[in-house]
């Protein structure tokens, strides 16, 4: 079964997640971040192997976070914030963000998924470097964006993770309203193209 990715082909067989990369350079370069940060304690799916342009990964079996906005009613959407920044902090310190500036950078929702109680994160072939704050309004603009039956339900996910941006991360909450409203900016320009 194919899956949805903009940049590669990508396909689920059982228990497997196939990446068709355009390059052997690229799958090794996303196999050794996996791998990094699996070692790290960071919930990111199993390098399976490498066979020239095609990484094989496990399959996370598990629901989207724009998926859970359109899910049963009465989700705790404080509980997915808390779950979602824990790993952003775990991801941070595995790769040192501090001292190397790295941020999760591909943030859209759908590279997170939740599965027994965790959160898990896929996609990693692009290394970006910023600010927190760029991750964090990033995330609060696509979820902005979604289609979702609720839209009490995408407020209260919104203000959860702000609070958990303020509280847990320490923020600067301008900056991450700053970065959200640049990204909505960004998204209308890619829509209207």
């Amino acid at each position: 079964m194919k899956l949805i990715s903009k940049r590669n082909r990508v396909y689920l067989e059982g228990s497997k997640i196939y990446k068709h990369f355009d390059n052997e350079k690229a799958a090794q370069n996303e196999a050794a971040f996996l791998d990094m940060l699996s070692k790290k304690g960071v919930s990111v799916p199993i390098v399976l192997g490498i066979n020239g342009n095609i990484l094989t990964m496990e399959y996370i079996k598990g629901t989207t976070l724009p998926d859970l906005l359109c899910g049963p009613v009465g989700t705790d959407w404080r509980q997915i914030a808390d779950a979602v920044t824990n790993w952003l902090l775990c991801f941070y310190h595995a790769v040192n963000n501090e001292t190397t500036g790295e941020i999760r950078g591909d943030i859209n929702g759908r590279n997170f998924i939740f599965h027994d109680g965790r959160v898990w994160s896929v996609d990693f072939e692009e290394h970006c470097y910023g600010i927190r704050e760029t991750d964090a309004g990033r995330m609060l603009a696509y979820i902005k964006t979604y289609d979702t039956p609720r839209e009490t339900d995408k407020t209260a996910l919104a203000e959860s993770l702000e609070k958990c941006f303020d509280e847990s991360l320490k923020l600067d909450m301008d900056k991450v309203l700053s970065e959200r409203e640049k990204e909505l900016r960004a998204i209308e320009y890619r829509r209207n193209l």
